[in-house]
């Protein structure tokens, strides 16, 4: 501290404060921001078959997080997050963010955040959500934060976004293992925006994504699980069942290739979703193998959500909740926003990974299908039930 205090004196510069979608102080001439915001969800999770292994019934958190961001100028942002879920304490987001051409038509990121693949990981939010959680692939295969670069921006007044980057290519770590960095690269057109000839289209999403890499170190694979993403932590285990675990000697090495296509629309009250992933990804059956198994993954989900309380939206992202909830009888009463929920969902795996030794065909499955039917109910734009 002495040594801080030592060096020349700073310039001080009074900051405003407000409350929109986080708590926010910046300058009069708007140069400097900073923002906080909290994240917390908390469930109650009751499964109907008992004996599944670790899991059981109560209350759980699946998360606890804190962000910090802003920027140091205009062109110079950052955010910072910290997370408490199912297990330990972690840093989950550290970014740098520099914007090269005005209206963020190129940008570029650097640090630890989520790779630009699949529409449902990189352009939803955890709390823009239709479902409490992602789609099993999502879960299982793209629910990842790696430390790497990329770049990325939207040109055409909001027609096109698009990202690449470069990344370490290590799942569920900070510390890189491999020498040979992975890719990412994400492109998603809205063909009708701005259009006055089909207005109904004008919030159609069309894209693509994908993920290349090669993993060269040696780790073993983290159980498949139904309803939340793949984690060290404990908690996991007694919160969602495992659908596919790997024998205790496989190991993940190899070359690993996934692409994705979507489609999103947005008109009025409907929000409607559907994506199709496929790919490989290679392990090793123990330590000592010389031979690597490549196994297939297919998957796809379909989603709905429509509100009852008349919202509209044009992507799933902040929104105006028309009447918030107030019991006081008078022009400000208000139930909030209902929003019915639905989803189909599908994973499938290769046989491969039951024929090559990676995993006991007796004890868990390659396939599966999973189906999500619900309500959701927002207070306001801050409380979502």
């Amino acid at each position: 501290a002495a040594a801080f205090n030592a060096r020349a004196t700073r310039k001080r510069i009074p900051l405003t404060a407000s409350l929109s979608q986080g708590f926010e102080w910046r300058s009069e001439d708007e140069e400097f921001q900073l923002q906080f915001h909290n994240e917390t969800q908390i469930d109650y999770r009751l499964f109907d078959h008992t004996g599944q292994g670790t899991v059981h019934n109560g209350f759980f958190i699946p998360r606890q997080i804190w962000t910090f961001n802003g920027r140091f100028t205009r062109n110079i942002e950052y955010l910072t997050s910290f997370q408490r879920g199912l297990g330990g304490f972690e840093l989950r987001d550290a970014i740098v963010n520099f914007k090269v051409l005005p209206e963020d038509q190129l940008m570029i990121r650097i640090g630890r955040y989520r790779v630009p693949y699949t529409y449902e990981f990189y352009a939803m939010s955890n709390n823009d959500l239709i479902s409490p959680e992602r789609s099993v692939f999502a879960l299982n295969f793209s629910n990842i934060r790696e430390l790497g670069a990329q770049v990325w921006g939207t040109a055409g007044k909001d027609r096109f976004d698009y990202a690449a980057g470069i990344f370490n290519g290590v799942y569920n770590g900070f510390e890189d293992t491999n020498d040979e960095p992975s890719f990412a690269g994400y492109a998603n057109i809205r063909p009708f925006r701005h259009s006055t000839r089909f207005p109904a289209f004008e919030f159609l999403n069309l894209g693509a994504s994908t993920e290349l890499g090669n993993l060269g170190g040696v780790q073993a694979p983290l159980p498949m699980r139904t309803s939340v993403n793949q984690s060290l932590a404990s908690g996991t285990s007694t919160a969602s069942p495992a659908f596919l675990s790997f024998n205790n000697s496989v190991r993940e090495h190899g070359m690993r290739a996934m692409g994705s296509v979507h489609a999103a629309w947005f008109y009025n009250r409907l929000s409607l979703l559907g994506e199709y992933q496929w790919g490989f990804k290679s392990y090793l059956p123990g330590p000592s193998a010389f031979s690597e198994v490549a196994v297939p993954v297919h998957a796809f989900y379909v989603q709905a959500g429509f509100f009852l309380t008349g919202e509209k939206v044009t992507r799933r992202g902040p929104f105006e909740v028309l009447k918030p909830f107030n019991l006081k009888r008078g022009e400000n009463f208000g139930l909030g926003a209902v929003e019915l929920a639905a989803r189909y969902a599908n994973l499938q795996m290769g046989e491969d990974v039951f024929t090559r030794g990676l995993a006991d065909p007796n004890l868990w499955t390659n396939s599966l299908y999973v189906t999500d039917l619900g309500v959701n109910w927002y207070l306001n734009q801050y409380i979502k039930v």
